[in-house]
């Protein structure tokens, strides 16, 4: 009996060790970075897939620490094997959560009769490539792809495409706004609580540097403008 309790308590102590790892391991990390970072900035900690490394996501971005917090890594791992970049599928599922716990409320949306996939799109209204965008928005929503925007002046706030951007979230009909706004059309609309200088902040948090800048539902940016037959093709192949 007292074999069979020695040997329980062999168990638990392995199957125990590598929890205590990982929490020391947080708690250096942590603690180098608190002496960094200003507060509630680290989104989270996790062992990488590379032994001695632990992944650190910090504003939506991924680096990478040693276990004793005294060395930073700032790159991409490559799994060799199948040359899958597991940097970037980490970025993704940040992306995800911040994409998906943003109210719908605060988009400019077209929907399709049947939608079989759906994009955010992070746009604004003066470049040549989210006009293209719009003018073809029948062939995604032929395509059954929903489009939601989001406002990106790349000029920056309180500027004219700032106000361009305003004007056509606070439009009663802010589809038709976005067209004719995109058409060249001058846009009027009295000024309203609207969420553009909120989407620059997540313009920030995603590194988004252009527009259109285009997320799957996987999170995954696949770039820019594409046109609706290449776009229907990269969304078929998640």
């Amino acid at each position: 009996m007292k074999i069979l309790t020695g040997i329980v308590a062999s168990l638990m102590l392995l199957v125990a060790l590598p929890v205590a790892a990982d929490e020391a391991a947080e708690d250096a990390i942590r603690a180098t970075l608190d002496g960094i970072l200003p507060a509630g900035q680290i989104d989270a900690i996790r062992p990488s897939p590379v032994e001695g490394l632990y992944e650190v996501r910090i504003q939506g971005n991924v680096f990478y620490m040693s276990a004793d917090g005294e060395y930073l890594v700032r790159g991409e791992i490559l799994r060799m094997g199948d040359q899958a970049n597991l940097t970037e599928q980490s970025m993704a599922r940040a992306r995800v959560e911040v994409l998906e716990a943003l109210d719908e409320a605060s988009m400019i949306i077209f929907e399709p009769e049947a939608a079989k996939h759906t994009v955010t799109v992070f746009t604004d209204i003066d470049c040549g490539y989210c006009r293209q965008f719009q003018r073809d928005m029948p062939g995604y929503l032929e395509q059954g792809i929903r489009v939601r925007y989001l406002g990106f002046p790349r000029s920056g706030p309180d500027t004219p495409s700032y106000d361009k951007l305003v004007a056509v979230w606070c439009s009663q009909d802010q589809n038709d706004a976005m067209t004719r706004a995109k058409a060249g059309e001058h846009v009027e609309a009295e000024s309203c609580d609207n969420p553009v200088r909120d989407h620059l902040q997540l313009v920030q948090q995603l590194q988004i540097r252009g527009t259109p800048a285009v997320f799957t539902e996987s999170g995954r940016h696949i770039g820019g403008y594409l046109s609706p037959g290449n776009m229907i093709q990269a969304l078929e192949q998640e």
